[in-house]
């Protein structure tokens, strides 16, 4: 460990280059006098057409006007465009934003604009910082924090498990400042169609995953404007893999619903890649140029693409590729409206995952035109008509926002390279490719420190030497947070079986995102099972004002709550009937002893300990089962020992409790 520590010291000495880093885009972006790129090949992107020896004429950050002769008036700068293309800006239309060090990658491959599909209040700063132009990056649009049934797949969720709570998160993100509302597909149904009715009344597009238990086309006709994965819609629809007919039929159900999907199909092989070997991925070049947030989620202790049996996984991925390439053309054939996402950070490189992405719509059997269309003028429509509405981008044509892009080559005859970008209109701001190229230099030598620091933090985390990781992270306050918020989420949960570790890299949260609802819902939890219930309902209650409505953190002071009052039931055998669409008769066997209540959940005569139990007055809460079977049961028991309550389980499955004491 000592060896991680000889690097930090040159930290000190970049502080300079960070403040340098963070002011130039200042005077990179902040005037834009007209320019005019002159004598250049536009490829406009309204249709499948080539314009040649253009002069286009860009005032105000937007384009004034195009021709073949258009005169250019005195003091208006003129850049070349002769042998080079000019198109619109790429647009990213499913990222997870991570970091303000990712964004200048987005920009080295095109990508001018980003649509950020799970967000935070430092989202809507970072948002703001680029659209005052403070700092350089494409433009953002956010989702407020995705919105999960309870209990929620990632903690970093937002859970809603009443109709109520969900109409409230949606009317608390639009007046939060988000852009769009994201939700998963584990919502149930009556809270799904709540959302989807608040966001009709908030006038906000509501996308995201395709909920499991509803029918397709009732997700679709409730209001959801965009499958935010090509692959989710299949699974929304089949639980097992569909036939070339079944695949047909919801391509055709698709198409009659007028939903607009984002293919994301550059995540299988940028997710095998990673499973075959997670180390080379790293040592590649472009892994150098990660933000130390993302990184983080990257390295292997935190990497949660791998798993056991690496083998199944890659043959798993290679088949779903498959179906996943076919239903794209079929897509396609349809004329359904497909837009580019690729979920970078959260699997691809930024930036780069977009031209990866482009070549796998090509591998479905898109033409180059037909895959640049996603990433311009369609995903521009898709957020003019369900975002934004004053937006104009993804064409060339007089009154769209001057995002555009210089190529050296055609992308309509060659795949796009990085390395073919001779430079950046940024909402009317010439950026050539050089500058970017250079401002990436300055993250990389940053990060070469950065990431260093990141395995020594990560190395004491995991062995639960919290001090030594507090104080690294200390040294390191000038920069942007080092560990993603889900790293140290993860880390704490590994950490349960220690309360006070655990507790300790909650804490270490919360000082990393003091405005994120999540890391307190996460102490609040943690501070609760170790007794602290007063601390845990004042930590709770900090998450709520952040987060009004979450239902986690809702859940942690209610049974902070109860579990200050003695019980009031008594120990024995209770009857219960769990129901869903098919009702199972369960037995409980509930003890009292000396340290409080311990027992067993019997389910069709599988019997299995209770854990996580917490109890108090008339309440009785606990888990019980592993994996794909554990279920979360809640239960009111009179002191005659009638029963009733709710379970829940992962993917959304739940449902009502009713019973009785036997014995």
């Amino acid at each position: 460990m000592r060896s991680c520590l000889r690097p930090i010291p040159m930290l000190r000495s970049f502080i300079g280059v960070v403040s340098l880093f963070l002011i130039l885009p200042c005077i990179a972006l902040a005037q834009t006098p007209a320019i005019a790129i002159v004598d250049v090949t536009v490829i406009p992107m309204d249709a499948e057409r080539v314009l040649e020896h253009q002069t286009v004429l860009i005032r105000d950050g937007k384009i004034s006007s195009i021709g073949p002769s258009l005169a250019v008036p005195p003091g208006v700068r003129k850049i070349s465009g002769r042998g080079r293309f000019l198109t619109p800006g790429l647009i990213d239309a499913h990222v997870h934003l991570m970091s303000a060090d990712d964004l200048i990658s987005y920009l080295a491959y095109g990508v001018t604009t980003v649509v950020n599909m799970s967000g935070t209040p430092s989202d809507l700063a970072l948002r703001r910082d680029v659209r005052s132009r403070q700092r350089l990056g494409p433009n953002i649009y956010t989702a407020g924090p995705t919105i999960d049934g309870y209990p929620p797949l990632n903690e970093i969720f937002v859970s809603a498990e009443t109709p109520e709570q969900g109409a409230a998160i949606v009317a608390a993100h639009k007046r939060a400042g988000y852009d769009f509302i994201k939700v998963y597909g584990t919502l149930k149904p009556e809270v799904f169609r709540s959302i989807a009715a608040a966001c009709r009344k908030e006038g906000m597009a509501l996308t995201g995953h395709v909920n499991r238990q509803l029918p397709v086309a009732e997700v679709f006709s409730s209001g959801q404007v965009l499958a935010a994965h090509a692959e989710d819609l299949i699974f929304g629809r089949y639980d097992h893999p569909p036939t070339d007919t079944e695949l047909a039929t919801l391509a055709d159900e698709t198409k009659k619903s007028g939903v607009t999907v984002t293919a994301n199909i550059a995540l299988n092989p940028a997710t095998a890649a990673q499973v075959r070997d997670v180390d080379t991925v790293l040592a590649q070049d472009e892994a150098q140029y990660l933000s130390a947030a993302t990184y983080s989620r990257w390295i292997r202790a935190n990497n949660r693409n791998l798993d056991e049996d690496p083998k199944q996984h890659l043959e798993n991925l290679q088949t779903t590729q498959a179906m996943d390439l076919r239903f794209v053309r079929l897509l396609r054939d349809r004329g359904v409206p497909i837009i580019l996402g690729t979920d970078a950070s959260a699997y691809g490189f930024p930036g780069q995952s977009v031209l990866e992405e482009l070549r796998q719509t090509q591998a479905a059997g898109l033409s180059r035109y037909e895959s640049l269309v996603t990433a311009t003028r369609d995903a521009g429509r898709f957020l003019a008509k369900q975002v934004d509405p004053h937006s104009k981008i993804g064409t060339v044509a007089p009154g769209y926002v001057a995002d555009l892009l210089l190529w050296t080559t055609n992308p309509l005859e060659a795949d796009i390279e990085r390395g073919d970008l001779a430079g950046v209109v940024l909402r009317g701001s010439w950026v050539p490719a050089a500058e970017i190229e250079h401002r990436r230099e300055l993250v990389k030598r940053r990060m070469a420190n950065e990431h260093k620091l990141v395995n020594a933090i990560d190395h004491d985390l995991e062995h639960g030497d919290t001090q030594t990781a507090q104080r690294l992270l200390k040294r390191a306050s000038t920069l942007s947070p080092l560990l993603d918020e889900w790293v140290l989420l993860t880390k704490a949960r590994k950490q349960e079986s220690r309360l006070p570790a655990a507790i300790a890299i909650a804490r270490m949260d919360v000082q990393q995102f003091p405005n994120r609802f999540s890391s307190y819902q996460l102490l609040a939890d943690l501070l609760q099972k170790s007794g602290n219930n007063p601390e845990a309902r004042e930590t709770a209650a900090i998450a709520l004002r952040l987060q009004p409505s979450a239902s986690t953190a809702t859940n942690i002071s209610n049974k902070a709550t109860f579990s200050a009052i003695p019980a009031s039931y008594q120990p024995g055998e209770y009857h219960l009937e769990l129901a869903s669409l098919q009702a199972a008769n369960a037995t409980l066997q509930l003890r009292h002893e000396q340290n409080g209540w311990t027992g067993s959940l019997a389910v069709e005569n599988d019997s299995v300990p209770l854990r996580d139990i917490y109890f108090g007055a008339d309440q009785l809460w606990f888990k019980a089962g592993e994996g794909f079977q554990e279920k979360e049961i809640r239960l009111t028991i009179s002191r005659v020992g009638e029963v009733s309550g709710t379970w829940w389980s992962i993917f959304g499955r739940n449902g009502a409790v009713r019973g009785s004491k036997v014995h």
